[in-house]
């Protein structure tokens, strides 16, 4: 009921049925909802510093790839805690979709970084 409103906008905005709209905003919500905790576990590997001696990759595979795999071992535990849960499940799919999310943070937070660093390093010239 909460979501209704956007259910509605869907809709009309992408001629959807209920059904499909629901399931668009709900899966959306998540989607949104695991790109923040993705940026927020790029800053608890990473910390607010930047590294300025590391390469995007680098930092990726070092501080970007431990962020996402607790991000998606979270999206698997909410899984498994759902599945306890009366009239929801557990389902594969939803933490593909949640795991998508992270690492969309991650890399979001990840390209902001390098431009911020360009920008500062074209100052600094």
């Amino acid at each position: 009921q909460e979501s209704s409103f956007l259910e509605e906008i869907a809709m009309r905005l992408f001629r959807l049925d209920a059904d499909t709209a629901s399931f668009f905003v709900r899966k959306s919500a998540h989607f949104t909802e695991y790109l923040v905790l993705g940026i927020s576990m790029l800053y608890a590997v990473e910390g607010w510093k930047l590294t300025k001696h590391l390469s995007v990759a680098a930092r990726f595979l070092r501080r970007g790839l431990p962020a996402w795999g607790l991000g998606t071992l979270y999206a698997v535990t909410d899984e498994i805690h759902q599945s306890f849960v009366p009239g929801r499940s557990c389902e594969f799919r939803d933490v593909c979709i949640d795991a998508a999310g992270v690492m969309t943070g991650i890399w979001i937070l990840l390209l902001i970084q390098v431009i911020r660093r360009r920008k500062k390093s074209e100052k600094t010239s």
